[in-house]
């Protein structure tokens, strides 16, 4: 975390910008802890709203902050069809603190080493995160008392989705600045979203492995024989650790249930494939707008969201509200693919994407902080890197 700060010329954003990722992560989804995210946003918005009045900034909004903002008003103009004013209110107010902050966050980044700066605290920040887990869960808790059926970490869903994208900057930065303790950093994440026994923190690690080393560059058969080695030692951690033991049989039975073995049952599999059959069904009875924030949990029988992001927003907003979300997704994905000098980056930005993606099929992220904050910096990476190859 000192490396960091060393390294901030701007230690106004990194340090104020460690502090708010730290609320956004550890302490705003809690009511008895939100106070805390709220002091640390208010302090980095404080520091960047005075510094864009001491030199006289006009406010850069770049294209996935447009696209946010898009995402933003089709959510305000949905009060026309609102399902719920409870969960639209909400969901609004989220959204819009978020975005305010994401548009603070794209003023400080004016070249590559201060995107660097903003994913080194987002990797700091999640150090404290999952230390702050351990030690309010206790460590003999979580570590000692193991019972082999339960997940060791809770909040597994949001935590686990964090916990691989952080994984994916702990491996650009390793390479990056060639430090490593970007590699242990990499491991805790590893081994937090392991606990979490969450399968999409499963299925998105390998992605990030697989994507950031078989192609890193052209010695495509050594790359593909040293993943097929970190695969075979994630394979026998999971099956040999016994603190990872839950996490492997949810993965076995999880394999079990794609190849429709009925000997292994997966109820939760069974239960969320109902949730997307029912969702998707009443999109289909509505595909433009859908039926407003709050359908999900009010009037599909559930009483929860549907553990799938494109349902989800398909059904809240319509496909309007689908393109607008995924819209950052899209404009990333073209120019990772257009960058032609930085491998690095390109394979930093395409991992994040892929990984969000496939993790949206089992997940409800188009209200979550940090997924927002993530394609936030990850744009300004590929777009300053894209202006750079033009200069």
């Amino acid at each position: 975390m000192l490396d960091i700060i060393k390294r901030g010329h701007k230690w106004r954003f990194t340090v104020s910008y460690l502090l708010f990722v730290i609320g956004v992560c550890t302490f705003s989804d809690k009511s008895s802890t939100s106070i805390i995210f709220y002091a640390f946003a208010l302090l980095f918005a404080a520091f960047s709203l005075l510094e864009i009045a001491s030199n006289k900034w006009l406010l850069f909004v770049n294209g996935a902050l447009k696209a946010e903002l898009l995402f933003l008003c089709i959510l305000a103009a949905s009060i026309f069809w609102q399902n719920s004013s409870a969960y639209y209110s909400t969901r609004l107010l989220t959204i819009s603190i978020i975005v305010f902050f994401c548009i603070l966050t794209a003023q400080w980044l004016n070249s590559t080493d201060d995107v660097c700066l903003a994913l080194g605290c987002m990797v700091w920040a999640n150090v404290f995160n999952c230390l702050y887990r351990f030690s309010t869960g206790g460590i003999s808790e979580v570590l000692g008392k193991y019972v082999s059926d339960y997940s060791l970490i809770v909040g597994a869903n949001d935590l686990a989705v964090t916990m691989v994208i952080v994984f994916s900057f702990s491996i650009f930065l390793y390479r990056r600045w060639n430090k490593k303790v970007y590699l242990v950093t990499a491991i805790l994440f590893f081994s937090v979203g392991l606990m979490t026994a969450s399968r999409k923190a499963l299925v998105g690690f390998l992605l990030v492995i697989i994507i950031q080393y078989a192609i890193k560059d052209k010695r495509l058969i050594k790359n593909v024989l040293f993943v097929g080695l970190i695969i075979g030692a994630f394979w026998l951690v999971l099956s040999k650790v016994e603190i990872f033991s839950y996490a492997f049989d949810r993965l076995q039975r999880l394999i079990g249930f794609t190849k429709g073995e009925t000997s292994i049952v997966d109820h939760s599999s069974e239960i969320r494939r109902s949730m997307r059959e029912i969702g998707f069904n009443a999109f289909l009875q509505n595909p433009v707008l859908g039926y407003g924030v709050g359908y999900s949990y009010t009037k599909l029988g559930y009483g929860t969201y549907l553990h799938n992001n494109f349902v989800e927003v398909g059904v809240s907003l319509g496909i309007i509200g689908l393109i607008a979300f995924y819209l950052p997704h899209l404009l990333i994905t073209y120019k990772a693919l257009s960058l032609r000098k930085n491998h690095d980056i390109n394979l930093l930005a395409l991992s994040v994407i892929i990984v969000m993606l496939v993790m949206d099929y089992g997940a409800v992220t188009y209200f979550s902080k940090f997924i927002y904050l993530t394609l936030t910096v990850v744009y300004s990476l590929v777009y300053l890197e894209k202006q750079d190859e033009f200069q």
